[in-house]
């Protein structure tokens, strides 16, 4: 099967399920909808705004999203490369785990040093274009 014919199946069943569990367990598709939502607003990819007037809320995803879930995967990276370094360090290099650790690190590290770069330059130029605009009244 290829990828492509793998990707609509695995799509259609997760459509297929969806169906069938809203129709004979509502509640349960609601409060996974919920604890899903509740999971991407913690990470900060969505926001809820109350829609005005009503008691339905709305998820929101704005426009400087990409810009944070790539800055939080730069962390989140940092924080694998010094835990992988410690690591390779407790169980030593010359150790298969040990060994393991330290190839993490360097490849870790080798991914996210330009995707820093990457940011701090785009974050720069957003500045300065904005520095530009005059904003409107």
């Amino acid at each position: 099967m290829t990828n492509k014919g793998a990707r609509s199946k695995g799509r259609n069943l997760v459509e297929s399920f969806y169906r069938t569990s809203s129709t004979r367990h509502p509640r349960a598709v609601q409060d996974l909808t919920e604890s899903f939502a509740t999971l991407l607003e913690q990470q900060g990819l969505i926001k809820r705004e109350r829609t005005p007037g009503g008691r339905r809320e709305r998820y929101v995803v704005d426009d400087e999203l990409w810009v944070r879930s790539t800055l939080a995967a730069v962390q989140q990276n940092d924080t694998l490369i010094a835990a992988s370094h410690r690591a390779a360090q407790i169980l030593g290099a010359a150790t298969p785990a040990g060994a393991r650790f330290s190839v993490a690190a360097e490849f870790l590290l080798l991914v996210n040093t330009p995707l820093r770069e990457f940011m701090e330059q785009w974050q720069q130029n957003h500045a300065d274009r904005n520095a530009r605009t005059p904003l409107s009244e």
